[in-house]
Formats: structure tokens, sequence, C-alpha cells
């Protein structure tokens, strides 16, 4: 039960650590969503290479040439 309280303060402080606050508004934190966000490159992050392989294999499925 130990281990439960401390994932849910894990994932508190990587929130927190994100820039998404309670205190903030909802305005505001969308702000730092959309900020995140746009720092993504899809092309070039960690999991390009599997989102890739998951988009041809799904280009296939569709019969999408």
């Amino acid at each position: 039960m130990n281990n439960n309280f401390e994932q849910n303060n894990s994932a508190e402080l990587k929130i927190s650590r994100l820039g998404l606050s309670e205190q903030k508004s909802a305005e505001q934190n969308l702000d730092v969503r959309f900020q995140l966000i746009s720092r993504l490159n899809p092309l070039t992050s960690n999991g390009a290479d599997l989102e890739d392989t998951i988009l041809q294999i799904l280009r296939e499925t569709i019969k999408d040439q």
C-alpha cells in the first residue's frame, strides 16, 4: 500500500515539474500543454521508429498506397 502512495506522489511531482498546477487556471494549464506539444517532433523523437512502423502496418491493413 505504501508503494501506491509513492506512485501517486511521484506522479504529482512529475506533473508539477511540467509546469501544470491545480493553482493555475484551466487556460494557463492548457497553455503549458500546448507549449509541451509544440516541442515534440514526431519524426525525431524517441518513439519515431515505432510510430513509423505502426503507421506502415496500418497503411498495409487498409490498403492505402
